[in-house]
C-alpha cells in the first residue's frame, strides 16, 4: 500500500503560511498603535504642562500677546492630537479587521487538520486490515490445511 498522502496538503500549507502573515501584520499594527497612543499621552502632557506655565504665568502678570501665543500653540497641539485620535481610530479599525481574517483563516486551518486526521484514521485502518490479512495469507502458504 502506497504511503499516506493529504491531498489538501498545498491548501493547509498555503493557508498556515497566510496565517503567518496576517499574525505578522497584526503585531506592525498593534505596534502602529503603541507608538499613536504614546504619542497623543506626549501631546498631552505637553499641553497639560504649558497650560500650567500659562496659568502660573497669569497670575504673576502676562501680556495679551503672551496669552496670544500660548493659545495658537494649544490650538496647535489640539489638532495634532485630532489627529492622532483619527489615526489611532483606524488602526484600532484595521486591527478588528485583520482578527476576524486571522479567525477565519484559523478556522479554515482548523477544518483541514481535522480532515486530514480523519484521512489519516482511515488510513492507518485500511493499512491495518491489509497487514491482517498479508499475515492470514502468509500462514496459509506455510502451513496448509491438515
Amino acid at each position: 500500500m502506497k504511503k499516506f498522502v493529504f491531498s489538501l496538503e498545498k491548501v493547509l500549507n498555503l493557508k498556515q503560511q497566510l496565517l503567518d502573515v496576517q499574525v505578522n501584520e497584526m503585531m506592525l499594527l498593534q505596534e502602529r498603535l503603541k507608538q499613536i497612543v504614546t504619542e497623543i499621552q506626549q501631546l498631552n502632557e505637553t499641553f497639560h504642562k504649558y497650560n500650567n506655565e500659562l496659568n502660573e504665568q497669569m497670575r504673576t502678570g502676562i501680556g495679551p500677546h503672551e496669552v496670544m501665543v500660548y493659545k495658537m500653540y494649544f490650538h496647535d497641539i489640539t489638532q495634532k492630537t485630532n489627529g492622532c485620535l483619527r489615526r489611532k481610530e483606524e488602526v484600532e479599525r484595521k486591527i478588528f479587521l485583520k482578527k476576524e481574517e486571522m479567525i477565519a483563516l484559523k478556522t479554515d486551518i482548523s477544518g483541514l487538520e481535522r480532515l486530514e486526521e480523519k484521512q489519516r484514521e482511515e488510513y492507518n485502518a485500511l493499512l491495518h486490515k491489509q497487514q491482517e490479512l498479508e499475515v492470514e495469507e502468509y500462514v496459509n502458504r506455510t502451513c496448509p490445511a491438515s
